[in-house]
């Protein structure tokens, strides 16, 4: 990536923003500094030493959860998996929990987010992919080499 290329910028919200190359790590060309315009704050912000959502820092490390790319950039043509908007993320942090009769916490629903743990966590069709291999490559037997009569 060279300076004064554009890329998007995905911010701790998952909001995407298109982003300017300000500078690029010689390090790891992987991690720019991008400056972007927040519509929101009418401001321009700059980000420095922000990873490819690629990187082993970006990565979830719990296995049974999707992979969401957040604070990170990404190449026009790259796809990303978004938050979901009911993601405990964007909670609000002092928000009361909801109690039953018996004072226990009441779980918020959260069908996008549950949606995607399950999508995530769903086991392969094995005949689907075994269709999509195609058939296996014909391997013919092999006759050991003829030997005189001693």
């Amino acid at each position: 990536m060279n300076k004064g290329s554009v890329v998007l910028y995905i911010d701790r919200a998952s909001v995407v923003f298109a982003a300017l190359v300000v500078g690029v790590n010689n390090l790891n060309p992987e991690v720019l500094d991008v400056a972007y315009f927040d519509p929101k704050t009418d401001a321009l912000k700059t980000e420095f030493g922000v990873p490819h959502m690629s990187d082993d820092s970006k990565k979830e490390t719990n296995p049974a959860l999707p992979q969401y790319s957040l604070n990170c950039w990404k190449r026009l043509s790259e796809e990303h998996l978004a938050l979901p908007v009911d993601h405990p993320a964007n909670d609000h942090p002092f928000e009361q929990k909801k109690q039953d009769d018996s004072g226990r916490l009441i779980a918020k629903p959260r069908p996008e987010f549950d949606k995607h743990v399950a999508e995530h966590n769903a086991e392969p069709d094995v005949t689907e992919q075994l269709d999509a291999a195609g058939d296996p490559p014909v391997v013919e037997e092999q006759k050991p080499p003829a030997t005189d009569g001693d």
